[in-house]
């Protein structure tokens, strides 16, 4: 966990642990995109490439950190664009944060009114009475769409100072625009609410949903059953805050809206992916929470990296090779997809509303037959999982129907001051 950070301050040391909510995983030349919490002062957005190849550090950074400072102060004061705050050091520096949703097909499409792009054209020629043109009108994540649905520009990473005909500038902002219009404008009463985000591990890329307390020392992971996606926490995640906690959803790897892979998907396998996510999400300490095959998952977890993993909780999570509803599914498993699938639908939980029952079916017939049924064989006998040294409970109220029962089961099993413990709970 980082040091507190007090107003007026920011430090290297202060990028890793709760106050820091990854908003954006770079790729090899870009940067890391961080919302850094500060208690005594408004929240800022940092830009760091410490995580980029040592190469990239030492000859590309450099030019492209330069470039995106001068830009941004050549900017400064232009409604829409944030200001730079401070230079961290030579890898990263903090700028104001713009509240606001980056556009994306998902959650936009077709629900932005021509105000929104008349206020977009502004932005533009504010630029341009500055001398800047900005080219990467076709990344819609570069413009948020804030609160009060005016747009604005948060990379001028990819603004440029040239002495542009204006003619030619004219006809290239046009054509973009042309097709963010084409995109996302339209008469929708609102933007869909869809505030997760897909984050790069490597080779795969998993969505993620990041809700609740920004300070919680300790999130909670939440790690959902075979070819589940993560939105079936919903109601979970909704009563995060109001118990003072952060909570993290993971599609896992091939299931829901994760990327598909080709690789065997053991708890063993899942547990190594979720914890290089937590590396890139910079969290030092995590609760599990595991439902069904996503308890073998949270198991796997805890013993792989039992200085991540404080303390765990799981739900209908088989616990030995004779459990009906583990036969039912190998059963099913060895006789086709299709009859699997079927299972799974039948095992959602009962207080699961029409419309996620509907979504869940969906992403279950977006997963290969194949990864499918290899889930539910390949998973060890539930015996052969070791026992989490750390507190752990099984969950026997239906946290689908009763959320709040998670919660308390897992402060239950934490002493008071948060340090872990064996007290139960109901």
């Amino acid at each position: 966990m980082g040091p507190a950070l007090s107003q007026g301050q920011i430090r290297r040391e202060h990028l890793s642990g709760p106050c820091v909510r990854l908003l954006n995983c770079g790729g090899i030349a870009n940067p890391d995109v961080l919302l850094v919490h500060r208690p005594a002062a408004s929240a800022l957005v940092v830009k760091d490439y410490s995580r980029r190849p040592a190469l990239v550090r030492r000859v590309l950074v450099p030019l492209l950190m330069r470039h995106e400072l001068n830009m941004l102060e050549r900017a400064r004061g232009l409604p829409g664009v944030p200001a730079v705050v401070s230079r961290i050091d030579a890898l990263a520096f903090a700028m104001e944060r713009v509240d606001g949703a980056a556009l994306s097909r998902r959650a936009h499409r077709n629900s932005l009114r021509p105000a929104f792009f008349a206020a977009l054209e502004g932005i533009l020629a504010g630029l341009q009475a500055r001398g800047l043109l900005y080219t990467d009108l076709r990344s819609p994540s570069n413009i948020l769409h804030t609160p009060t649905g005016a747009p604005a520009l948060v990379d001028l990473a990819s603004a440029v100072a040239l002495p542009v005909p204006p003619r030619l500038r004219a006809w290239f902002e046009n054509r973009a625009l042309a097709k963010l219009r084409d995109r996302f404008e339209g008469e929708n009463a609102a933007p869909a609410v869809d505030d997760s985000v897909d984050i790069d591990i490597g080779r795969e890329r998993l969505r993620v949903f990041d809700r609740g307390r920004f300070d919680d020392p300790v999130p909670l992971l939440c790690i959902p059953d075979a070819g589940l996606g993560g939105a079936i926490f919903a109601r979970m995640l909704e009563r995060a805050e109001y118990f003072g906690r952060r909570a993290i959803v993971a599609d896992l790897p091939g299931f829901g809206r994760s990327r598909r892979s080709r690789r065997r998907a053991r708890p063993a396998d899942l547990a190594r992916d979720l914890q290089q996510l937590l590396d890139v999400m910079r969290l030092d300490r995590v609760d599990v929470f595991g439902y069904g095959f996503g308890g073998s998952v949270a198991i796997a977890l805890a013993a792989r990296c039992p200085a991540l993993v404080r303390s765990g909780v799981t739900f209908e999570t088989p616990l030995h090779d004779r459990d009906p509803r583990l036969q039912a599914r190998r059963t099913a498993a060895r006789h086709s997809a299709a009859e699997l699938r079927a299972r799974l639908l039948r095992d959602l939980p009962r207080a699961l509303g029409d419309a996620a029952r509907v979504e869940q079916s969906r992403l279950l017939q977006l997963v290969s037959d194949r990864r499918l049924r290899r889930v539910v064989l390949d998973a060890p006998a539930p015996h052969v999982q070791a026992r989490p040294a750390q507190p752990w409970a099984e969950l026997e109220a239906d946290p689908f129907a009763e959320p709040d029962k998670l919660w308390l089961r897992l402060a239950a099993l934490l002493p008071a001051g948060g340090k872990p413990g064996s007290r139960s709970g109901s």
